[in-house]
């Protein structure tokens, strides 16, 4: 399966810029999914499946014409049929396409949704004919309502997910905590500001987050996936290397040129959202690359 994205890689890497075959180079590792094509579509289907019941309910669709619609198509204001063609093929076709690859591959990809981001503008296109008072109404009806029960159901997940799950879940991390002790740190150690935090993608952002104006991320420690980070860079406005870790401290493959023979520390911090039933703490460690 990943060999397939491997060759598909390799056939663009004489044309296509280097830095930019990190997309594809996280499509091979991210395709884990050995259900192809199937899976796929049926994870596209259960997202579209939201938005044809508000469109049932609010009547965009069902059987018949809505009394008192608008005669868009005699009033000269209709759609361009080519337009709603277009909005059809950029909303289908991408689906279409990677449902096909997954198929042959035999690798699917969890990241689909996004690729729905139009569905909703489509179906708006193509009903344009029962568009009066009482379908907008609805319209306006649910998305009060799903403005009130998405949050909340949002919020509830947080709350409820570590003690379904059994473990802390990515939301339960203490961001606002990690964020402040860790620009502390380098404060107190360096004396100056925080530019830039090494590390992988998650660990990293989180210390990164914070008002006001960000310090820059180097993924991993790979200059090739933050090119705006130079050695020179580095060198002036040094970096705070962050991984999580379970018991010895080794930095990962990635990050152990960086850390080098740099002392390594430990801090410890607790899940806020499941403390009684996180019994573990958080173990992040860090190694300070001072400024030049």
């Amino acid at each position: 399966m990943k060999s397939s994205f491997g060759e598909l890689e390799s056939v663009f890497a004489a044309f296509v810029n280097p830095k930019s075959q990190q997309a594809l180079v996280y499509a091979k590792e991210s395709a884990d999914s050995e259900d192809g094509g199937l899976k796929f579509i049926g994870d596209q289907l259960l997202v579209a499946a939201g938005a044809a019941a508000i469109a049932l309910v609010t009547g965009l669709i069902g059987r018949g014409r809505s009394p008192g619609a608008s005669q868009c198509a005699t009033s000269g204001q209709s759609l361009d049929p080519k337009a709603i063609a277009f909005l059809a093929t950029m909303t289908l076709g991408p689906i279409l396409l990677t449902a096909a690859f997954a198929t042959v591959s035999g690798a699917s990809n969890k990241w689909g949704a996004p690729m729905l981001s139009l569905c909703g503008l489509l179906l708006v296109a193509g009903a344009s004919h029962r568009f009066n008072r009482r379908v907008l109404s609805r319209i306006a009806l649910a998305a009060c309502a799903l403005l009130g029960v998405l949050p909340s159901g949002y919020a509830l997940s947080l709350l409820a997910g570590p003690y379904i799950a059994g473990k802390p879940i990515p939301e339960s991390w203490p961001l606002a905590g990690m964020s402040g002790r860790f620009q502390r740190i380098w404060h107190e150690r360096v004396g100056k500001p925080l530019r830039i935090v090494a590390g992988p993608a998650w660990e990293a952002g989180l210390v990164a987050l914070k008002p006001g104006p960000m310090p820059s991320i180097l993924t991993n420690g790979d200059m090739g996936a933050s090119p705006w980070i130079t050695p020179e860079r580095l060198r002036r406005e040094g970096a705070l290397v962050v991984w999580q870790t379970d018991g010895p401290e080794e930095p990962p493959a990635g990050l152990r040129s960086l850390v080098g023979t740099r002392r390594i520390c430990i801090e410890r911090f607790v899940y806020p959202l499941c403390a009684s039933r996180c019994s573990r703490p958080l173990l992040i460690a860090y190694a300070i690359v001072s400024p030049e």
